[in-house]
């Protein structure tokens, strides 16, 4: 029987610097700096058990990738395992968005199971030497600067700085399956916690719980947008938006779908928020 073990996603950043002979270049910038999302996935079936760590440049690509993975798996749990591999590029590629594909062409995402890549959109020497040394478990520094061995060889002259932050956990329940959300919105953050009830002839599948969640989070990120760039123009008194009209109206369409798919599941669904859902409308 295939199961999926508890499921958080961090907003990560990873900072990794050499400096050589410092006095000589006491200002060298850093090596490389990784900012993305990560979510490591405990997939259990019979006689195995498998880390697969995805990641994602954001939240909700990071996600939405990361039900893929669920559902392909709950389906079948020997997906990595396959004579002819799952296409991973198709699947994603109809997945993603016309705007995502207008006007964020430099998002990524990418799966590594138990430390091996397994796809990626873009290519990182960086991140695929971490995941396998890694192997799934959590970053630490020490795992890190193990990492950059093979790239840089001798590791006295580095240091290593990582950040992480919980950004979404999900918690399944008899009754229920609930995610929490941290929000940092115009410098602040917020939480708030969503919860969806199975029926009792009818459980929600896990996957589309975090599509869901998914179509949240950029609902809600769109709108901040929106509403970032209403606000330069009123306080610098602009005639016309910093942004593009067609990606300003772009970004309301696509504000719009994701409010859609969200009605949809509430409909669906029962659907509690605690304290209350974000505003998206």
């Amino acid at each position: 029987m295939a199961s999926i073990g508890p499921i958080s996603l961090f907003r990560e950043k990873t900072s990794v610097h050499q400096f050589g002979d410092a006095l000589a270049n006491p200002e060298q910038e850093s090596s490389f700096v990784i900012r993305s999302n990560r979510i490591i996935l405990e997939l259990m079936a019979t006689h195995r058990k498998e880390q697969v760590v995805i990641r994602g440049q954001s939240v909700s690509s990071t996600l939405r990738l990361a039900s893929m993975v669920v559902e392909r798996f709950l389906r079948d749990p020997q997906v990595f395992h396959r004579e002819v591999p799952v296409d991973w590029h198709d699947l994603w590629d109809r997945k993603r968005s016309d705007y995502e594909r207008r006007f964020q062409p430099e998002s990524w995402v990418s799966i590594h199971v138990d430390g091996k890549a397994a796809y990626a959109t873009k290519g990182s020497l960086p991140i695929d030497q971490i995941e396998r040394v890694a192997k799934g478990e959590d970053l630490t520094d020490d795992i890190i600067k193990d990492a950059t061995k093979a790239m840089f060889g001798n590791v006295d002259d580095v240091v290593v700085q990582h950040e992480s932050q919980t950004a979404v956990v999900f918690t399944p329940f008899s009754n229920h399956l609930r995610a929490a959300v941290l929000e940092r919105r115009g410098g602040r953050t917020g939480s708030f916690s969503v919860s969806a009830f199975h029926q009792p002839d009818q459980k929600i599948r896990l996957s589309a719980f975090i599509n869901f969640v998914a179509d949240l989070v950029e609902a809600v990120t769109l709108k901040e947008f929106l509403e970032k760039v209403r606000t330069m123009m009123e306080e610098s008194n602009l005639s016309s938006p910093p942004v593009p009209h067609d990606h300003l109206s772009a970004a309301l369409g696509r504000k719009r779908q994701c409010t859609q798919f969200v009605l949809a599941f509430e409909k669906a669904n029962k659907v509690q928020y605690r304290p209350e859902r974000p505003e998206i409308t």
